[in-house]
């Protein structure tokens, strides 16, 4: 376990982003693998069919990304503080919170899947396959949450290498499952999903043997794995209201995605393969950002405000130079992207190179709106964060009513940067506020 509570912190941030960046691009891969599987061998009808739920899976994933990123941040205040038992503990109720919260999930919307992709016209030619996509991942949901509740207690300890090594095999196993079940088995989009479960179990069976064999100081005492009612309250406290800003964020984009499933077949395949490369661009910003928010968790447990001031200024230099290497990323290779991935249909990937270059060239508003709210997220704060998502999603759906009528494509490639122009607001100004509190009271030690 590694402690982020000494050493120069650009460092320390860098080095802790590395290994999860390297995760990420991996991932990346993997997805646009499966992506060019699924269009060159079950058509780009299947491909929009898959990308027609992008949305409402990133809901639920966001949901989990939420829950399991404010629990981690407890774990790692407790780990900063030197709280061995208490981080014990927060490992116990992180990952079962998860797994009742995945089951619940599964519980409740497994049954209604068809009316919700109804819902956001899904069009009828590929509603059979997309409703397939969504309903298998949607049943074992609660896979998924445990294998990142496990991922993410690691990450806490300052662990982000074992993730990556476990991230990578995962992802090799999937692209194989995917030729295997789609191309040798003919499943179709279901094998594509059910080769995306086995690819997480197996990601999370790796990350529990590490917790097991390399850290037993998460482990609890014997009986130590009941749950405690002011235990559960802690971590739902910041889970639940992390997970509500994820969640509403994408809710947001269920009227954009609408919009574009009302577009036509080309336009979704177009919007869905942009929106897998734009996963390049975003992750190191993600990756940065998830960084801080550990760091700072760790520093605030250990009561050292100027590491957390340090620490968000070397963030916000290496999130603009990432933006700006992304956008000229765009710029020079987006279009040559684009053409091997949409290969036979040159209007999706010209669509789709259009959308990109607009991401690109507004990355920076993302880089730095992120990085702020994960440092007011490991200080515990709340209320900027949650005032950010909801104005994002108010931004997602003034876009879907009014910009993509009156602009048509242009106005969906409009709702990202927008949405993160406008989400920014509260978080600058919260920031603001707690860094001049921070400031005072280093200079009163």
């Amino acid at each position: 376990m590694k402690s982020m509570t000494s050493g120069n912190p650009g460092r320390l941030i860098l080095a802790f982003a590395l290994p999860m960046l390297i995760g990420s691009f991996v991932q990346i891969f993997y997805t646009l693998s499966d992506s060019y599987i699924v269009s060159r061998t079950l058509g780009v009808s299947s491909y929009a069919a898959v990308g027609s739920t992008a949305v409402l899976i990133a809901i639920i994933y966001g949901f989990n990304r939420g829950l399991v990123n404010g629990f981690c941040i407890v774990c790692a205040q407790r780990f900063g503080a030197g709280d061995i038992k208490g981080t014990a503990k927060s490992f116990v109720h992180s990952f079962s919170l998860c797994m009742i919260a995945g089951l619940a999930i599964s519980a409740v919307l497994l049954p209604a899947a068809r009316i919700i992709l109804a819902a956001v016209h899904t069009p009828e030619e590929i509603a059979d396959d997309a409703f397939c996509y969504l309903a298998t991942l949607i049943g074992f949901v609660s896979l998924t949450m445990a294998s990142d509740a496990l991922s993410s207690m690691l990450l806490a300890v300052g662990d982000s290498k074992s993730p990556l090594a476990f991230q990578l095999a995962s992802s090799i196993v999937n692209v194989v499952l995917d030729c295997l079940f789609i191309m040798a088995f003919h499943m179709g989009v279901f094998g594509a999903a059910i080769a995306t479960v086995i690819s997480q179990v197996i990601s999370g069976s790796l990350c529990a043997l590490k917790i097991f064999s390399k850290y037993p100081e998460l482990l609890p005492e014997k009986g130590g794995w009941r749950l405690e009612s002011g235990e559960c309250l802690v971590h739902l406290k910041l889970g639940a209201s992390m997970a509500f800003q994820q969640s509403i964020i994408w809710i947001g984009n269920i009227f954009v995605q609408s919009s574009v499933n009302a577009m036509g077949t080309v336009v979704i395949a177009a919007v869905a393969m942009a929106q897998r490369i734009r996963e390049i661009n975003m992750s190191p910003i993600f990756c940065v950002a998830a960084a801080a928010s550990v760091f700072t968790a760790q520093n605030n447990g250990a009561n050292l405000p100027e590491r957390i001031i340090s620490g968000i200024k070397h963030s916000v230099l290496i999130v603009l130079a990432a933006s700006v290497f992304m956008a000229f990323f765009n710029l020079l290779m987006g279009r040559g992207i684009t053409e091997v991935l949409l290969e036979g249909n040159p209007e999706a990937a010209g669509l789709a190179y259009t959308y990109l270059l607009y991401v690109g060239f507004t990355l920076i508003l993302l880089g730095f709106m992120l990085v702020f709210r994960s440092m007011l997220q490991g200080l515990k704060k709340t209320a900027a964060p949650t005032i950010c998502s909801v104005m994002e999603t108010a931004m997602s759906l003034a876009c879907a009513l009014y910009f993509v009528p009156a602009f048509g494509f242009i106005g969906v490639c409009l709702a990202n940067p927008l949405s993160w122009l406008v989400s920014g607001i509260p978080i600058y100004i919260a920031s603001c506020r707690h860094i001049s509190k921070i400031s005072r009271k280093r200079k009163a030690r």
